[in-house]
């Protein structure tokens, strides 16, 4: 086995995520810049992806491996896996991209206040489908237990 580390230029990278290939490796760079990084198993190579959007944070894969959505400082893009064309925005606020749906045309975002969120981004259509899941209180174990009462009751 190879660790990256004996190859890779050491930086404070987070966030790891894996292609859907298993080919590359795109990298949150904690660093002053805030830098994406995607790194190729094959070439053992680094290359930076987020440029000119002041860096990037928690890059997230496509399902089919052909776009890489990420927390930029102005906004939530997403561009080409490859390298290639101009990053778009998606979301005009910032947001930590966790996952795509299995279809590739929504995104599950931790956004302000740990809401979780979802934003469709098929098309030209782009709605926000706002939650606050980590805000809700847990449930207390008095109405837990008090539920699990009524169901053995009837």
């Amino acid at each position: 086995m190879q660790l990256i580390g004996d190859s890779i230029e050491l930086s404070n990278y987070i966030y790891p995520r894996i292609s859907p290939d298993g080919t590359r490796l795109a990298l949150d760079d904690r660093n002053p810049e805030r830098d994406v990084w995607i790194w190729n198993f094959a070439t053992e190579t680094r290359t930076r992806f987020s440029v000119g959007e002041g860096g990037g944070a928690y890059p997230t894969w496509t399902p089919d491996g052909g776009r890489i959505a990420y927390d930029g400082s102005d906004g939530t893009f997403w561009r080409a896996a490859n390298n290639t064309g101009s990053s778009e925005c998606i979301l005009d606020e910032n947001v930590n991209p966790y996952f795509f749906s299995p279809s590739g045309t929504e995104i599950v975002f931790r956004g302000a206040d740990n809401n979780i969120g979802m934003i469709s981004v098929a098309g030209s259509s782009q709605s926000l489908i706002t939650g606050s899941l980590l805000s809700m209180p847990p449930p207390s174990s008095e109405n837990a237990n008090s539920s699990r009462s009524s169901k053995a009751r009837k």
